[in-house]
C-alpha cells in the first residue's frame, strides 16, 4: 500500500517496486486541534526498538481506525500479533510529548482483499483497540448520512500525516517529525475511477486531490485521516488513506477507504462502543467519552437502535441430514447461535462467531417429518441481545 513506512529493507524494495500509501506532499504544518490524529508504530519480531509506520484516528477514547494493510508487515497472512504496535497520541510531534499506549486488539475488516489491478485493497480499514483509554486524545466523530454534502465532489478536505514530503520520495521512506496537514478536494468517483480502472472500488473508496498533482498523501501516511469541517466547524472524517501511485502526481489522485459511507461506516459502529459509553477496560477512572454534537453514524449520541435480525429456512424434506437458514442482519452481530427444536426438545446447534450482512448457516441434524422451530440469538455492539425464531415443516419426500 502507498501509506505504510519501512522499517526493513525489504519493506523499503517493495514500496519501491509499487507505492501504494500517501505521506503528506505540498502541505504544511498542521495546525488547530489534532489530538484526534494517531502514529502507528511497529516493533517485529528481528526489530529492537518499535518504528514508525502508519497514521489513524481515534475514533473512540480507547480505539483508533487505521488502514487494514497497515496492521500486516510480516510475511505472514493475516493480522501480526497486536503486541507488536503501539499507538502516539496527544502530540504533533512524534519525538516528544503525548502518550504511547499497547494495542491490545486487532480487528480487520473481513473482506478486506487486494484490489483486481493489485494497487490497492477494497474494505482497508482496521480497529485497534487500546490497552487503556487515551487521556490526551479527543476522538473525532465520523460523518453521517446527514454530513454527505460536506464531502460531495469539489468540497475542500484535508490530510494529515507524519509522512514523506517530496513527490516520489522512495529513498529511506523518510517519515517527518512534525504533523503536516494538506488541503485536497474530493474527486467524482467516475474521474478517481478512469486514474484507477483496475483499482478503484466507488463503494469502500473515495479520491481526493488536484488534477494538476503536487498536493497528495504519501509513504507513511496509511490509516491516517482525510476530514472535513462540520457546519460548526469540528472536524468530521470522512476517509483513511489508503493507496495511490507515487505521491502528488497529475491525475494518479490520492485513494481513501470511504469510511464515512454505507459499507465501512456500520462495520466501523458495529465494533465500537456507543458513544457516551463506559471507557474501555483498563481506562482510569474518571475517563470522558466524546460528547455533544454528531455522533459516529452523523446522528445523536444516544446509543444505536437494536439491531434487525430476520431468520428464513429453506424447504427441506424429511431424511436430510441439515436445515439450512438463511440469517440477515442490519448492524453486526457477535456470538451468534441458532437452536433447532422439536416438541420442546433441542435437535441441533450451529454457531456463528460474527454476522455481518447476510449469509446461509447449515444446522446438522437428521430431520423427519413435522415441525420445529429455529431460535436463532446474537449480541450487538451494546452488547444487547437480538433474537430471531422460524418454524420450519419438514415433509414426507414423494415416491417417485
Amino acid at each position: 500500500m502507498r501509506r505504510a513506512a519501512a522499517t526493513a529493507a525489504a519493506l523499503l524494495c517493495a514500496l519501491a517496486a509499487a507505492t501504494p500509501a500517501h505521506a503528506v506532499v505540498g502541505g504544511g504544518p498542521a495546525t488547530g486541534n489534532t489530538s484526534f490524529v494517531a502514529a502507528l508504530e511497529y516493533k517485529g519480531s528481528g526489530d529492537s526498538t518499535f518504528s514508525f509506520v502508519c497514521g489513524g484516528s481515534l475514533v473512540r477514547p480507547g480505539w483508533v481506525l487505521t488502514a487494514g494493510h497497515c496492521v500486516d508487515l510480516d510475511n505472514d497472512p493475516g493480522p501480526d500479533p497486536p503486541g507488536d504496535f503501539r499507538v502516539l497520541l496527544g502530540s504533533k510531534r512524534r519525538s516528544s510529548g503525548g502518550e504511547r499506549i499497547a494495542v491490545a486488539e486487532i480487528v480487520r475488516n473481513e473482506r478486506y482483499a487486494p484490489t483486481d489491478g493489485g494497487g490497492g485493497a477494497r474494505y482497508d480499514v482496521a480497529l485497534l483497540r487500546l490497552a487503556r483509554a487515551s487521556t490526551l486524545g479527543a476522538p473525532i466523530f465520523i460523518a453521517g448520512d446527514a454530513e454527505r454534502d460536506r464531502w460531495r465532489a469539489g468540497a475542500q478536505a484535508t490530510a494529515l500525516g507524519w509522512g514523506a514530503q517530496l513527490p516520489g520520495d522512495l529513498t529511506g521512506i523518510t517519515a517527518t517529525d512534525d504533523l503536516q496537514q494538506v488541503q485536497v478536494p474530493i474527486v467524482a468517483d467516475d474521474d478517481c475511477a478512469m486514474s484507477y480502472p483496475m483499482d478503484f472500488d466507488p463503494a469502500t473508496m473515495v479520491c481526493a486531490g488536484d488534477l494538476t498533482g503536487g498536493k497528495d498523501t504519501c509513504q507513511g501516511d496509511s490509516g491516517g485521516p482525510l476530514i472535513v469541517p462540520a457546519t460548526d466547524g469540528r472536524p468530521l472524517l470522512v476517509g483513511a488513506v489508503s493507496f495511490g501511485t507515487g505521491c502528488g502526481i497529475a491525475t494518479q489522485y490520492g485513494v481513501y477507504a470511504r469510511v464515512a459511507d454505507h459499507a465501512l461506516r456500520p462495520w466501523i459502529e458495529g465494533h465500537l462502543p456507543a458513544t457516551g459509553a463506559p471507557p474501555a477496560p483498563g481506562a482510569p477512572a474518571g475517563t470522558p467519552a466524546p460528547s455533544g454534537g454528531t455522533g459516529a453514524a452523523g446522528g445523536s449520541t444516544t446509543a444505536p437502535a437494536r439491531a434487525r435480525l430476520t431468520v428464513t429456512a429453506t424447504r427441506t424434506r424429511a431424511g436430510a441430514r441439515r436445515l439450512v437458514i438463511r440469517l440477515r442482519t442490519s448492524a453486526p452481530l457477535r456470538d451468534v447461535r441458532a437452536k433447532l427444536s422439536r416438541g420442546g426438545r433441542t435437535v441441533a446447534r450451529a454457531r456463528l462467531t460474527r454476522l455481518d450482512g447476510a449469509r446461509r448457516l447449515a444446522i446438522r441434524a437428521r430431520l423427519r417429518a413435522g415441525t420445529y422451530r429455529v431460535r436463532v440469538t446474537g449480541v450487538d455492539a451494546q452488547r444487547r441481545a437480538v433474537v430471531a425464531t422460524v418454524t420450519v415443516r419438514v415433509r414426507v419426500r414423494a415416491r417417485r
